[in-house]
């Protein structure tokens, strides 16, 4: 099973941090990473974000290019100061090709926990946009296979 752990785009600044949106570039971006992902294969049957506005927009534009008529849903354990170890006992009980959009810090911690590294000392940064596949082998182990963005 694969799940890809993505951050939000890039987003404005200032404002009520659970409405904050992305910016026009953010969204930009993100659409061309979708399209590429789509182009490289990548495809998923569940969507989730933490519900701040900025994580919903990503989740909403990567699910139109990545599962087609897959309706983005909040889940509280993406929240950028939830308990990675809760996300990732989530992530455990599903079987399906999923799209989890959050922040930081959680992305990389969950990423880390994923990994079976410390999530106080995670090995990858994720900066805006970035989207992370990683792969569960038959012995329920957790590698990362790849981390891409937007790089224009």
């Amino acid at each position: 099973m694969r799940v890809y752990v993505a951050r939000h785009g890039e987003a404005e600044g200032g404002g009520a941090d659970r409405r904050r949106r992305l910016t026009a570039r953010g969204r930009e971006r993100v659409e061309r990473l979708g399209r590429a992902l789509a182009a490289d294969g990548v495809a998923v049957t569940s969507v989730r974000h933490s519900g701040r506005a900025r994580a919903a927009e990503t989740a909403e534009i990567l699910a139109r290019h990545l599962g087609g008529a897959v309706d983005p849903r909040p889940l509280a354990e993406l929240d950028p100061d939830a308990d990675p170890l809760a996300a990732s006992r989530w992530i455990e009980g599903q079987r399906v090709p999923m799209l989890l959009v959050g922040h930081l810090p959680l992305v990389e911690r969950l990423v880390a926990v994923l990994e079976g590294v410390s999530p106080e000392d995670p090995r990858r940064s994720f900066p805006a946009g970035a989207v992370a596949c990683l792969e569960r082998d038959g012995d329920g182990a957790w590698e990362v296979l790849w981390v891409r963005m937007d790089d224009h």
